[in-house]
């Protein structure tokens, strides 16, 4: 009887049952699903009892039918099937104390699955019986937007297709709600904003996560209105409304359509610019940030599709070009300003947009207007700032945070470095004046904001012909250069620094040739690193990079010979413990191409060599003496 198939499925869902007796309990309720019609007891237990846990197995049981059995059935069944669900939930659920969320989704999705097996043909009621039971209250709201949503998840969305015949059913069920009521849910769901709004947050929210749900297949015109418009932008000022109805007017920003002309059209009505800035404002005080990713992401999209306008209307002349246009003009600061947010999710949130928008300008005939440049140098600005490591930035151990930042900041100096290319001017100016300014006041400037200039100077030389741009006259990039030999960061106390100016030194060494008097102070800069430096890997890499200068430099540094060769025998000779052997073996064979630079006369060569070797050999002879 019912109460022995409530206690089977009890001890099945007890963790503390016997295993044999679970074992039991499951045989016995496998037994009951054998039965021919096994699903109306069930119904009737689901309907008798009172524990969650019966009623989660009952509506398991249920949706197994509908899944594998269902066709089973006769037409009548079906008909007495759906009856009985419709009237659980029109009939005793409004009059029952409130359900866990758990067998309330677990009711919209066997909802949801008879009407992927009957609707429209054979179920053609059954959402329409639903709309028509509205006003028995906030239970049967709650219930339709559950259902509304499993019909998306069960059937519509495109994500959950498995095969050509899931897409079938997906369109057979869209063309029926379409055909049928689509505008009386669309107002539905409007009465239910307004009347909750005040009372039930709850509800609202999940109003508009489900509209934002089907705004991508229904008619625009439906939330697209003087009702739905409004209500979602006032919503953006309220802080338990905003992500759900940034949603919303993000999947309208999406919208697909194959005409630009349109699209321009519907954007310059839905957004807002002054309410967007506000919102935004608001969020950033009330340090929100969850919102301001959703708003980030709606900015984005608004963008983004306004770029894919512009583009595809370039050189038409029409009013929708210059609508166009204009609201992406007037868009972009808010955009930049997520961008440029300490938050790495909201600035992430608008990285596609500033991938494609550098992507656009490159095609861009004819030069960038001053509107266009002022644009970009305020990029420029935002991607300098976001690539910079935060202070408590952990570089002994990367954990998660590290890692996901040094993708960002990978990502985004491939954006810098597309800049670099198409707007060489532009940027080596902007670069020149960030070096400039932190070198200037190297001694006070943060440790990220040193780091990052020089690395904008080491990516720089990626995107250009270093020999050929130092030969220009007025070279900003031998200016830059000249800025960093003269502030010295190799002798700045943080790791960080200290490889990037390495790295850059050593990509530039060309420099060092036309700047021979600089030579000997950055050997000695290298050499610094390689005694005083606490960590190894710097360590490690100076004599690595300075084995490369010094190869770089052979035609042009046989003046400093003597002085070098002085300062690399003493740490040679005397620093034995601090170097490892691989890395002594690149000082070796360093100051050899010191020795056989032109201009070095065998005398000193002989001098020097002994200098050396001399040492070492009695320092060998010593140890084999101990030995002996």
């Amino acid at each position: 009887g019912m109460e022995e198939a409530e206690r089977a499925i009890l001890c099945m869902y007890d963790p503390g049952s016997d295993a044999s007796v679970k074992q039991g309990a499951s045989e016995y309720c496998q037994g009951l699903k054998a039965n021919e019609g096994y699903w109306r007891p069930v119904f009737r237990l689901l309907v008798g009892t009172l524990k969650p846990e019966v009623k989660f197995w009952c509506l398991q049981a249920l949706i197994e039918v509908v899944n594998h059995k269902y066709a089973s059935l006769s037409p009548q069944d079906c008909v007495e099937f759906r009856q009985y669900v419709l009237s659980w939930l029109l009939e005793l659920y409004p009059a029952m104390d409130p359900q866990p969320p758990f067998i309330l989704n677990k009711v919209a999705q066997l909802y949801a699955l008879l009407v992927r097996q009957d609707y429209p043909e054979q179920w053609s009621d059954a959402v329409t019986t639903l709309l028509a039971s509205l006003n028995v209250g906030p239970c049967i709201v709650d219930m339709f937007l559950r259902i509304f949503d499993a019909l998306d998840e069960e059937i519509i969305s495109s994500e959950f297709h498995r095969s050509p015949a899931d897409a079938a059913v997906s369109m057979r069920v869209k063309d029926g709600i379409r055909d049928q009521c689509v505008g009386q849910v669309a107002e539905a769901w409007f009465t239910i904003l307004q009347a909750y709004h005040q009372s039930d947050p709850r509800l609202v929210k999940g109003c508009l996560v489900t509209v934002s749900r089907y705004i991508a297949w229904i008619d625009i015109s439906l939330v697209v209105n003087d009702q739905f418009l409004p209500a979602f932008w006032s919503f953006l000022e309220r802080d338990d409304y905003v992500e759900e109805a940034a949603g919303c007017l993000t999947e309208i920003a999406c919208k697909k359509m194959t005409d630009p002309k349109p699209k321009v059209a519907l954007l310059v009505v839905v957004v807002n610019t002054e309410l967007l800035a506000r919102a935004m404002q608001l969020r950033q005080a009330r340090d929100h940030t969850s919102a301001l990713v959703r708003l980030a992401q709606l900015t984005s999209a608004v963008c983004k599709e306004l770029l894919v306008c512009c583009e595809k209307l370039s050189g038409t002349g029409s009013e929708e070009e210059r609508r166009g246009r204009e609201l992406l003009n007037a868009t972009i600061p808010m955009l930049l300003r997520c961008s440029a947010h300490a938050d790495n999710d909201v600035s992430q949130a608008t990285m596609e947009f500033v991938t494609g928008f550098v992507a656009a300008l490159k095609k861009t005939e004819g030069g960038l207007d001053a509107e266009l440049q002022g644009q970009l140098l305020q990029l420029l600005e935002v991607l300098k700032g976001k690539v910079m490591f935060s202070d408590d930035f952990d570089f002994e151990i990367q954990g998660e945070d590290e890692e996901f930042f040094m993708e960002y900041r990978r990502e985004a100096f491939i954006t810098v470095k597309n800049i670099f290319r198409f707007a060489p001017d532009l940027a080596q100016a902007f670069v020149l004046q960030s070096v400039t300014d932190v070198m200037s006041r190297l001694a006070t400037a943060s440790t990220p904001e040193v780091e990052s200039v020089i690395t904008l100077v080491y990516e720089l030389g990626e995107t250009l012909n270093i020999e050929s741009e130092l030969n220009k006259p007025d070279s900003s990039l031998l200016a830059m250069i000249t800025s960093i030999l003269c502030a010295n960061p190799l002798g700045h106390p943080h790791p960080a620094v200290q490889k990037a100016a390495m790295e850059t030194l050593n990509r530039y060494s060309v420099v060092l040739r036309m700047r021979n008097a600089s030579i000997p102070g950055v050997v000695r800069a290298f050499l610094q690193l390689i005694v005083g430096g606490t960590d190894p890997t710097v360590r490690s890499r100076a004599c690595y990079l300075l084995l490369k200068v010094i190869k770089a430099l052979r035609g042009c540094i046989s003046a400093h010979t003597e002085s070098l060769v002085q300062s690399m025998s003493a740490l040679l000779l005397t620093d034995t413990a601090r170097v490892v052997q691989s890395d002594r073996l690149q000082l070796f064979e360093a100051t050899g191409l010191l020795l056989a630079a032109e201009g070095v006369t065998p005398q000193d060569k002989s001098r020097h060599l002994s200098s050396i070797v001399v040492p070492l050999v009695e320092e060998m002879e010593g140890m084999e003496a101990s030995y002996a």
